[in-house]
């Protein structure tokens, strides 16, 4: 029987027009496979998104800290100027 590609319970899984149990591990494995490539994609979407955010927060409070010690500057340069004019 070997010869003719018999596989045990192909015959009762034929009959019964159900899947082997061969068959079913088969697409299980095949499922599994499919969610964790998907998952995996997932994840790695997710990674770069919380990355993403964390750069733009950290450039977004770098460039208000900038803008900030820019407002400093240029408020005690017309305080100075004005005390110069006061004195002139």
């Amino acid at each position: 029987m070997a010869s003719i590609g018999y596989t045990p319970g192909s015959f009762y899984a034929r009959f019964n027009n159900r899947p082997s149990a061969y068959d079913i591990a088969q697409h299980w494995r095949q499922n599994r496979a499919a969610q964790m490539e998907s998952f995996r994609a997932s994840n790695a979407a997710l990674a770069d998104a919380f990355s993403s955010a964390s750069i733009n927060q950290v450039q977004g409070m770098a460039s208000l800290a900038a803008q900030a010690a820019q407002k400093r500057i240029q408020s005690a340069a017309l305080a100075m100027r004005q005390r110069v004019d006061r004195l002139a």
